[in-house]
């Protein structure tokens, strides 16, 4: 469905043991999402559509975890 700015995206949530494990988790789900998921890259501008491609930072973000 089509969404308006400033509405909610995304909400990635974890649970783990210990915090830092969780937003870990948290973090690498994020950069996969940023890099790698097509279903939000997609937005209409002038009554046109557009596919947005991640940036060099997206790339290297998700990189961290390979």
């Amino acid at each position: 469905g089509r969404m308006r700015p400033g509405e909610p995206i995304v909400c990635v949530s974890a649970a783990a043991r210990h915090r830092r494990a969780a937003f870990q988790a948290v973090d690498f789900c994020m950069d996969h999402l940023k890099s790698s998921s097509w279903f939000w890259k997609r937005e209409m501008r002038g009554g046109e559509w557009s596919w947005i491609e991640p940036r060099d930072e997206d790339h290297e973000d998700l990189a961290r975890w390979q």
